[in-house]
């Protein structure tokens, strides 16, 4: 620090959990405040001789490691992670304003309530105005390896993610009225691949080598139908009694159903892995591959032909029913349609799908009637009412 004409050193900041050594990458002065930003992806005031990291979102607002931070011209502070997530602090905590990292989950209770994850590890949650990070994508935390393959939110409000955890364990996150997420790791070593809850007091977690069953209080090993040639991708369900869990044994699609005690497969038709279920009712609920979808009438699984893409293929990267006459589909093109019962429509594309040639495109979609849409892509989210352009 240069006082009085003389140069002083002044201690580094102190390292966050699970890092050696806390780097400084990038300093500025913002409100007659001086920040620091660090390798460990968080943001530090000096105060006097001190170095103490801002607000209680520290890391988890930028989500990102190799921090960079920068005042605006109106006094602003914002950070900028090696993910290319940007966070503005408010002067009490942090608000994401982009997102960096490919969003791969996306689920939408009300309008004033969703979560998304993104990267490997992170969560984001939805209040109505603005995205905020609630569990950071782990770098540079104790919980750095772990890896979350499931979100499901209830009627109820209560959200679940499923995956790894701290020590490589696997295992379910759970979200607290106060809005930290807790890990409850599975007493056996399993591969969980998706969750859904009907409320805090009942959930089901299936995947390759993983079936548990929540009763409200304890995670306990269900029965299913698993097998080595067997991979559960999703699962979703109505009530307590009735759920259904779908993906592939070998080239062959599966479903598997939920009646309350057990698990049982029932017989589909082939259209490949099937990677997302919805379930609306006990006699509807539609299930989709990459490249075709199914429908469940309440006796059997018929196939459903989609929109009228190039090529004949179907590029599905999300599926969201809201009843037997309005049903929606992503394109992994980003483009949005509708199913009235009888005929596909294409409503809108996201304006910005050119920008993502060459990559992954569109993720996941989740609609509600009277809010719109929210879908992933890379690298950002996206929102819109039905009956106007999407935007990102």
């Amino acid at each position: 620090r240069l006082q009085n004409g003389s140069w002083t050193p002044l201690a580094v900041p102190p390292s966050g959990p699970g890092i050696s050594n806390e780097s400084i990458w990038s300093m500025t002065s913002c409100g007659g405040e001086r920040y620091a930003g660090t390798l460990g992806g968080r943001v530090y005031r000096l105060d006097g001789d001190t170095w103490t990291v801002i607000a209680t979102y520290g890391q988890a607002a930028i989500a990102s490691g190799f921090l960079r931070v920068h005042c605006s011209p109106s006094g602003v502070l914002r950070a900028i992670g090696n993910g290319g997530s940007v966070g503005r602090y408010t002067g009490s905590n942090w608000i994401q304003e982009h997102l960096g990292g490919v969003t791969t989950a996306v689920r939408v209770l009300r309008p004033d309530l969703a979560y998304l994850t993104f990267g490997s590890a992170g969560i984001m949650r939805w209040d109505g105005s603005v995205w905020r990070v609630e569990m950071s994508d782990g770098v540079g935390t104790a919980n750095g390896q772990r890896s979350l393959t499931g979100l499901t939110v209830a009627s109820d409000g209560t959200a679940m993610a499923v995956g790894g955890g701290p020590q490589y364990k696997t295992g379910v996150w759970v979200r607290s009225g106060n809005g930290t997420w807790g890990f409850t790791a599975f007493t056996t070593n399993t591969v969980c691949s998706s969750v859904w809850a009907a409320s805090s007091s009942f959930a089901l977690a299936i995947g390759e080598t993983c079936s548990w069953r929540y009763d409200g209080t304890n995670w306990l090993v269900q029965s299913a139908p698993l097998s080595g040639t067997r991979h559960w991708n999703t699962i979703d369900g109505f009530s307590p009694t009735f759920a259904f869990a779908a993906g592939a044994e070998g080239n062959q699609s599966i479903i598997a159903r939920w009646d309350g005690t057990q698990w049982s497969v029932v017989t589909v038709p082939n259209i490949g892995e099937l990677q997302e279920i919805d379930v609306v009712s006990p006699t509807l609920a539609w299930a989709r591959s990459d490249n075709g979808l199914l429908r469940w009438n309440g006796t059997d699984w018929q196939v459903v032909a989609g929109p009228p893409l190039s090529g004949g293929q179907l590029p599905i990267a999300g599926l969201s029913v809201h009843s037997a006459n309005e049903v929606y589909l992503l394109s992994q093109n980003y483009g949005l349609y509708r199913f009235d019962g009888t005929t596909w429509t294409l409503i809108t594309t996201v304006s910005a799908a050119n920008n993502d040639a060459g990559r992954a495109g569109a993720q996941a979609l989740s609609t509600i009637p009277g809010f719109g849409i929210i879908g992933t892509g890379t690298p950002a989210p996206f929102h819109s009412t039905v009956n106007s352009g999407l935007r990102r």
